[in-house]
């Protein structure tokens, strides 16, 4: 970056308005701002002078217009030379490794929801395409964004057509024999942020809308607040027992069996150290009702989950060690409450082969993990036997990998595979859940900064004690903004 000031002094307030103002401008753009103040200069001295039968508050405030006018310009033409700088500094960085180290930015920070976001890559904080900044008399600033993102796709089995595939739910509705085909806008997105400064902290407001089952839909919506002592979030978000920098790419969203894919309302606090180390710990909303029983029986959530993880990120790669602990109560109508206490934990991590391949993997393992991970059924956190008054809860295992890479152009590409199953108990029925998998390969093509487009292929397979079912899901789609 360089500093010009004006070359010459200009008369009145000309002159200490352009000796106090640098304006920061890139080599490309030095020669053209410097023709810019040379003509401003030579118009102020060739300009009329004022008649003494003016009044000099006038004369002040029409001069302090036209610099104002002038500083818009040349503001709006830095900006736009930043912007152009930025785009070519994004194309490098695609094209051959950076020898600098990256900024690790945690998912938190991010200007919106990656999860899905075929885009995530092109948004840059104070860049966001498709959104409006606006500042306040207060500093608040309040961003508008979201996009639009229309799937086509075709089953030779599943007969539900939900926009997101997920292998443990076939034959839960239907016979899920003949298969079908949809088109859906269902997962186009709207969010607002508004973030501010309060002191030394920064402050957060955020909610996010999608429009699964063609309705309004709650997907995001917290605050937090952030200081030199760690950040406090409160409100819906993704799991603390998540991890995000682990999640793949999808033309849809990822649903690969294994995976800890949950968003519900959460008390956190994330604590920052030196060398990328982090560590959380949270209360989330507690919900007992992923159990099975033989007879109809109700839930009780006498305490929130604890969810707690502690992490460590690198230039090119991260590691993250999670754990659950959650209280499963039974509630029945002719008897006292019984329950038991689940729990799970989650290891995680990537790594960066240079600047094409990225390799994820995910493992979990626990008892009465239920709801939070998926690839189970909706039922598998636990057996309730009434009769007996016991909860017996279903031990769980999955996890996932998956490898992305960035081929000679602006597409990339992502294979991945997963797995998860919960133990049965014999007093289950014969087509009760057992396992489950994924397998995903796509291919994402970006056409410019706001349009991709893909394909990608889906196999699914669901195990029950008796049979299995599977799927195979073709699907194209693109995503504006």
């Amino acid at each position: 970056m360089t500093v010009i000031r004006a070359a010459r002094p200009f008369s009145g307030l000309h002159s200490r308005f352009y000796r106090c103002l640098p304006i920061a401008m890139s080599a490309q753009a030095r020669g053209a701002e410097f023709v810019v103040v040379l003509l401003m200069a030579l118009l102020a001295n060739n300009a009329p002078a004022q008649t003494t039968a003016e009044d000099p508050i006038e004369q002040l405030r029409r001069e302090i217009r036209g610099q104002q006018e002038t500083l818009d310009r040349l503001l709006l033409r830095l900006d736009v030379l930043e912007r152009e700088r930025s785009a070519a500094a994004i194309t490098a960085q695609e094209t051959k490794p950076s020898s600098q180290p990256k900024t690790v930015i945690p998912p938190e920070a991010e200007q919106r929801d990656q999860v899905g976001d075929l885009n995530a890559i092109q948004v840059k904080p104070g860049e966001t395409p498709g959104s409006i900044m606006m500042t306040g008399p207060r500093g608040v600033s309040v961003g508008i964004g979201g996009f639009i993102k229309t799937l086509a796709f075709y089953d030779n089995h599943a007969e539900e057509s939900a926009a997101i595939f997920y292998a443990a739910n076939l034959g839960t509705t239907r016979d899920d024999q003949n298969g079908g085909s949809a088109l859906t806008a269902e997962l186009s997105r709207m969010n607002f942020d508004t973030r501010a400064r309060a002191g030394d902290a920064r402050v957060r407001a955020y909610i996010e809308f999608d429009f699964k089952n063609n309705s309004f839909n709650w997907r995001h919506g917290y605050m937090s607040w952030d200081d030199k002592w760690g950040q406090v979030l409160a409100g819906k978000y993704w799991s603390n027992f998540m991890d995000l920098q682990s999640q793949p790419e999808s033309l849809s969203e990822p649903s690969l069996s294994g995976s800890i894919f949950s968003r519900q309302a959460q008390i956190r606090y994330t604590r920052r150290f030196h060398r990328g180390w982090k560590w959380t710990v949270a209360m989330e909303d507690p919900d007992s009702n992923d159990v099975i029983a033989q007879d109809s029986t109700q839930t009780r959530t006498a305490w929130p989950d604890i969810t707690s993880t502690i992490s460590a990120s690198g230039e090119r790669s991260h590691i993250q060690l999670g754990g659950l602990v959650r209280r499963i109560t039974i509630d029945p109508d002719n008897a006292s409450n019984f329950g038991t206490t689940g729990w799970g934990v989650h290891l995680s991590g990537h790594v960066d082969f240079g600047s094409r391949e990225k390799l994820a993997a995910v493992f979990v393992a626990g008892q009465g993990l239920g709801r939070y991970m998926l690839g189970l059924s909706s039922t598998a956190g636990a057996f309730v036997d009434v009769d007996d008054g016991l909860i017996l809860k279903r031990r769980a295992i999955g996890g996932f990998t998956t490898l992305r890479h960035k081929w000679n152009s602006p597409c990339r590409s992502t294979v991945g595979i997963g797995y998860a199953t919960a133990e049965t108990n014999p007093l289950q029925a014969d087509d009760a859940f057992r396992a489950s998998m994924i397998g995903i390969a796509n291919l994402l093509c970006s056409v410019n900064r706001s349009i991709t487009i893909g394909g990608e292929y889906e196999y699914g397979r669901r195990w029950n004690i008796n049979r299995a079912l599977d799927n195979n899901r073709f699907i194209f789609g693109l995503q504006l903004f």
